[in-house]
């Protein structure tokens, strides 16, 4: 009876140990992609609304597809969905909206593909999607399809898959609500550093007779609120400002609705390159890493660095304000020189660039092969060089010299001078 309790528990404690009570909780990292806001509120026909499509703590994207889908008998496209943006931070990319398939006209495809080798990161905008109301009724429009990919070193023309975290997909509830305002901010504008912005509230719609106009948004790090139907306010950072405007009437408050205000620098970033632990003019050994740091750069009016890149070459070996980079050396070559660039964009995607030439030379790490030697011809004797005879060396046995002749018929030949006459070379010898 003991031993059976005993096998009992360590089958027991072996069953624990494959499958433990406690359930796996390690939490799913991945970028998410979804529709915003989640819900929003019209309230009147032809009354037209935007949905943006955002992207959240990815890591080198390169290419994106999503998939939108709505009921074509309460809300109608306007126009055609336009880029947000983030994907264009990197550089050059193609965007390219269409039916999701023929003839459809409650569904699109909307995809964006860099040029870029890097990708973008972070969270930001894909996409804005613009709808008319055209019934009383609620409604949602879906989200889903979403496919993400990251550059492929190997075939640039291929990405490479990203995994989404979940949710996979997203919904946006439209709320047809009769009697309450809708807020309208007009269109976004672009202007550069101290311009004066004056908004416009005029375009939106009252259920009955508007009381209030409020304008809110973060300047310098602290909330701004301004009232009235056209305020104005002084931009003197540049930057991106989202501002957001709610209207009231005697039926209540509208939902918020956004209007982006871009703001230039009228001057570039400056780019500024350190090498640590390598002196101005030092050469830079093959294979050692070098570290290279632009937390240097700067804008001039208080502004930020928003992103670095960094290439060797015209090649990107870096995103990040500090990069690390091994230089390689060929077998064959006892130096080279090699082109190291920094571009820093600001906010608005204003970029200045700076560059240093650097001296690769065989180092530690990697040292080039010497390149062979060829073997040269035995030289001549100069004219004052003398021979001095061995001592020790003794005739041969037979009287005879080395040549093989008696010594009353050797020519000992002597070297007097030589001269050299229209490019011919005459010796003169004495026969002893």
């Amino acid at each position: 009876m003991r031993k059976k309790t005993i096998c009992l528990l360590i089958i027991t404690l072996i069953a624990l140990s494959i499958f433990p009570l406690v359930p796996n909780t390690k939490a799913i990292t991945g970028p998410t992609v979804a529709l915003a806001p989640a819900t929003y509120q019209v309230s009147q026909l032809q009354q037209t609304f935007t949905l943006s499509v955002t992207i959240s703590n990815v890591q080198s994207l390169w290419s994106w597809t999503v998939e939108i889908a709505w009921d074509p008998t309460v809300l109608s496209l306007v126009g055609t969905p336009q880029t947000g943006g983030f994907l264009e931070q990197a550089g050059t990319a193609q965007f390219l909206a269409t039916p999701a398939y023929k003839g459809a006209t409650g569904a699109e495809t909307i995809n964006d593909v860099s040029y870029s080798t890097t990708g973008a990161s972070g969270s930001g905008v894909l996409a804005t999607i613009k709808f008319q109301v055209n019934a009383e009724t609620s409604t949602s429009v879906q989200l889903g399809n979403i496919t993400l990919e990251s550059p492929n070193p190997s075939n640039p023309s291929y990405g490479t898959p990203i995994t989404l975290a979940p949710p996979t997909s997203s919904t946006t509830t439209i709320s047809f609500v009769s009697g309450a305002p809708v807020a309208n901010p007009s269109s976004d504008q672009t202007v550069t550093e101290g311009a004066t912005v004056t908004f416009d509230g005029s375009k939106s719609l009252p259920s009955g007779s508007i009381t209030a106009y409020s304008w809110s948004f973060m300047y310098n790090g602290v909330n701004q609120t301004l009232k009235g139907e056209n305020p104005t306010f002084t931009f003197n950072i540049p930057g991106i400002y989202v501002v957001t405007l709610v209207v009231t009437d005697s039926n209540g408050a509208s939902q918020p609705v956004t209007v982006t205000i871009t703001v230039n620098n009228t001057s570039k970033p400056v780019a500024v390159i350190n090498i640590e632990g390598i002196s101005k003019g030092q050469s830079v050994p093959a294979g050692q890493p070098i570290t290279f740091n632009g937390t240097g750069s700067y804008e001039l009016n208080n502004g930020t660095i928003a992103k670095y890149l960094w290439q060797v070459g015209g090649i990107t070996v870096g995103t990040s304000a500090t990069v690390t980079y091994n230089f390689t050396l060929p077998s064959s070559e006892k130096s080279a020189t090699e082109n190291v660039t920094l571009t820093v964009f600001d906010a608005t995607n204003q970029n200045n660039t700076a560059s240093t030439q650097l001296t690769i030379v065989p180092g530690s790490g990697q040292t080039s092969t010497p390149a062979p030697t060829t073997p040269t011809a035995a030289s001549t004797p100069s004219p004052t060089s003398s021979t001095t005879a061995n001592p020790t060396s003794t005739p041969s046995p037979d009287n005879t010299s080395q040549s093989g002749l008696p010594p009353d018929i050797v020519a000992i030949t002597i070297i007097i001078t030589m001269i050299t006459l229209g490019g011919s070379t005459i010796w003169l010898r004495k026969r002893t």
